[in-house]
């Protein structure tokens, strides 16, 4: 008996550190490194603490819904986002399609004079976003709508964004057992994605979309390896309408599926992504939605280790900054490694679809030129069928990217973080990739007698 309370005592203490730490970092500005570093790291201690001492799912799923309700009450302090959120739904609550205009075409509007709401997101989302055409997919508008539309306040918009994200998330984690049942997903390996920090920071505390299009991924493959091929690729579809990055995992399954499947699966696709862009992209503003999405290859670096040093190399060599060549250029040698990864050899195994998914998605955001902390999410994700810890070790080591913010909304490289952030996952990959994955070696993260319970 005191053996089990001395395992309860551990678990709530362990549970308390988690939840506190994670509660505060929704206090904590980008800039301010020098709590938010550690108050993360403490996060991710009472995570590792928690997955060795918890008993049952309802345990975890209670930590999670603490962590929620943290959230609902704060602002977004790591990311401004939220502003061009809330905007692109005010307008179109207003029948203005925000892939029409730009917000510094908008603020001459009659509808921007008379409101101080429109004003204050304006002035908050920061000159960037100001500058340019909405980048965020049609799906995602119709989350912005619905929050807009709800209220002119950005208290109720975020706690409309944040109760949608909960109910989309709970259905994926609903979903994840049939994965389990079918021995494709480990019972513990789903809550290194849902329960880790990031995760919950950079969804819930944020509201970033990838933890979104994770979820209908989820759901999705679910229904792919059913071969329920129209509902897994209106899924995935809808995915995509979320983010754009499903798109790259869609060659994969040329192999997996063998091509006759593949292609129904394709052609199911495209006419989902057609029928769910109709509503807003025409013939004229799609050009404004790719100049957006163009700008994070030809214009933006962010926290990138291999652009960050093929730039210096053309400062060296040309005399001036190269992203606008160096960046697609990247880009075109990580299409090249996804297609031989895609389509050479064989798998047909869900564990070797996903090693080669991960892989895959690993590469293409070394070789990105903007690399936001939200963006391992998806990485994390398809890492989590398989058994490899370097995208888990990234997860904890990217909010060293943080430090590259300066005071506003600028943002500078340092070179320290930015290799005690690449070095270790750099090792750990070539170590995996050479002896395999670690997972299974590490007693901490194998099913066992914990996570049981319903």
């Amino acid at each position: 008996m005191f053996k089990r309370f001395e395992e309860r005592w551990k678990f709530t203490c362990s549970a308390f550190l988690f939840v506190l730490s994670l509660t505060a970092l929704g206090f904590i500005q980008r800039e301010n490194t020098s709590a938010l570093l550690p108050l993360y790291l403490f996060s991710f201690l009472g995570f590792g603490l928690v997955l060795r001492t918890y008993r049952t799912n309802r345990e975890l799923y209670f930590l999670i819904g603490m962590t929620v309700l943290a959230s609902l009450l704060q602002n977004p302090e790591l990311s401004n986002d939220f502003n061009r959120f809330l905007w692109d739904g005010e307008w179109l609550t207003r029948g203005v399609n925000p892939y029409d205009f730009r917000p510094d075409q908008l603020n001459q509007h009659k509808a921007f004079a008379i409101s101080p709401y429109l004003k204050e997101l304006y002035n908050n989302m920061g000159t960037l976003s100001q500058q340019n055409y909405s980048c965020y997919p049609p799906l995602t508008q119709v989350f912005f709508t619905i929050a807009a539309f709800l209220s002119e306040s950005s208290f109720v918009g975020l706690l409309v964004l944040r109760l949608l994200f909960i109910g989309v998330v709970l259905l994926a984690l609903k979903s994840s057992r049939r994965f389990v049942e079918r021995g494709i997903l480990d019972q513990k390996a789903i809550w290194f994605l849902f329960l880790n920090p990031l995760f919950l920071i950079e969804v819930f505390f944020n509201l970033h979309f990838e933890g979104l299009m994770i979820c209908l991924l989820l759901v999705s493959f679910i229904h792919l390896m059913e071969l329920k091929l129209v509902t897994g690729s209106v899924l995935f579809a809808a995915a995509v309408h979320i983010k754009l990055i499903p798109l790259m995992l869609l060659p994969f399954f040329w192999r997996f599926l063998g091509w006759r499947k593949a292609l129904w699966l394709y052609v199911l696709v495209l006419c989902g992504v057609v029928l769910f862009a109709l509503p807003l992209i025409d013939q004229h503003n799609y050009r404004n939605f790719m100049e957006s999405l163009t700008l994070y290859f030809k214009v933006f670096e962010f926290n990138s280790f291999i652009l960050h040093y093929y730039l210096q190399y053309g400062y060296w060599k040309l005399g001036w900054n190269a992203t606008m060549f160096y960046g697609p250029r990247l880009a075109r040698i990580a299409i090249q490694c996804i297609i031989v990864l895609a389509l050479y050899g064989q798998f047909n195994t869900p564990e070797a679809l996903f090693k080669r998914m991960t892989i895959a998605y690993f590469i293409y955001l070394l070789l990105s030129s903007t690399i936001h902390p939200w963006y391992i999410l998806p990485l994390l994700f398809l890492s989590t069928f398989t058994t490899y810890l370097f995208p888990l070790l990234w997860s904890l080591t990217v909010i060293l990217s943080y430090s590259h913010y300066t005071e506003g909304n600028s943002a500078s490289t340092n070179e320290l973080s930015l290799w005690i952030e690449y070095l270790p996952v750099l090792v750990l990959f070539g170590y995996e990739m050479i002896y395999g994955g670690l997972r299974n070696k590490i007693s901490l993260l194998n099913q066992s007698r914990f996570g049981t319970g319903s």
